[in-house]
């Protein structure tokens, strides 16, 4: 894949530099307009063409076949970037929940059997304090993880989007060229096109997930805090 984007960068910066005189009033199209029922139906157009050779229609054929894999892909990390977006707006409301729970809870007590109180409502009870305590052992352990691996995946993360960024500049460059009047050049075009799209997205994606950590990181020490304290009654 990074090998047939480069050549379809090149590709279309040398065309550029060709009709540059002729082109330079055509402004290339917004990315935000490129969807999936565009490309699919110039895709149809194209394959119902009888003026092409084959090497033509497979050209064409193929970038617009990649074109459109690569904006669903564009429109799930959209769809991810939105859902953090939102458990960036639902934070606060989550830590004055769990602050809530925090302050609710009782105090630690020894345990006192009242006198008539049969064997069996003590096994019954003391199985079901068992079970609670597995169960806050267990959300305890993963929060105590959770929080050893948001460390590692925010490097990674900020890593991720500092590569992304440095391919901005190319992909962007041979997206917005002016569109190629015939085929399957503006096949090509298109990919380049959604190949930023994907980009865009990305970044948006990865931004997003940062922003959802910074957001939600004093929630998260106040949810471990719940589960040590639920541990300890």
């Amino acid at each position: 894949m990074d090998r047939s984007v480069s050549l379809v960068a090149v590709g279309f910066a040398l065309w550029s530099l060709v009709c540059s005189a002729p082109c330079a009033a055509q402004p290339g199209p917004e990315v935000s307009s490129l969807d999936v029922a565009q490309v699919t139906s110039q895709l149809g157009a194209l394959q119902a063409r009888t003026d092409l050779d084959e090497a033509q229609r497979k050209r064409g054929v193929d970038a617009y076949t990649q074109a459109l894999d690569l904006l669903r892909r564009a429109r799930d990390q959209r769809s991810r970037a939105q859902e953090l977006e939102r458990r960036v707006v639902e934070a606060p409301k989550e830590l004055e929940q769990t602050r809530a729970r925090l302050k609710a809870l009782p105090q630690a007590a020894a345990p006192v059997a009242a006198p008539d109180v049969s064997l069996a409502e003590l096994e019954g009870k003391l199985l079901a304090a068992r079970q609670s305590l597995s169960a806050a052992r267990d959300r305890a352990g993963q929060l105590r993880r959770d929080a050893e691996q948001r460390v590692e995946r925010r490097r990674a993360l900020s890593a991720q989007l500092t590569e992304l960024r440095k391919r901005l500049g190319s992909t962007q460059a041979a997206a917005e060229v002016p569109e190629p009047p015939g085929e399957p050049e503006r096949a090509e075009h298109t990919l380049a096109r959604a190949q930023l799209a994907l980009l865009q997205a990305e970044i948006a994606a990865v931004e997003g997930e940062l922003a959802s950590d910074e957001a939600r990181g004093e929630l998260v020490a106040a949810q471990r805090d719940l589960a040590q304290r639920e541990l300890a009654l």
